[in-house]
């Protein structure tokens, strides 16, 4: 994984990976072990709430207490200091940070 964070393409591909940290209803809901119930019920009303507002979901991922902010290179270092990759964190902005949006570097 070390390698493939700081790949800007593969191939000649553009590429980025992005963390969640150890699951996604740990990032969304701010929740550890929900129960198959719990995550469907907690996908259909995420998906339900920004489904017909993405400039929300983007606002949402990329600026709460969890979104690790900064270059590519720089939100990897922070993920992986310390026990944070089990911590509530996502560097998932990236995908919507210009020049990331636009699929190349």
């Amino acid at each position: 994984m070390d390698r493939l964070a700081t790949l800007p393409q593969i191939g000649g591909v553009p590429y980025l990976a992005v963390f969640m940290s150890c699951n996604l209803d740990h990032v969304l809901h701010n929740k550890v072990n929900s129960s198959d119930d719990e995550k469907r019920r907690d996908a259909f009303e995420f998906a339900k709430k920004y489904r017909s507002d993405i400039p929300a979901f983007i606002d949402f991922i990329s600026n709460s207490d969890f979104s690790v902010v900064g270059e590519r290179g720089d939100t990897w270092d922070y993920i992986r200091k310390d026990l944070r990759s089990i911590e509530r964190h996502t560097n998932m902005g990236l995908c919507f940070a210009v020049p990331y949006a636009g699929g190349g570097e």
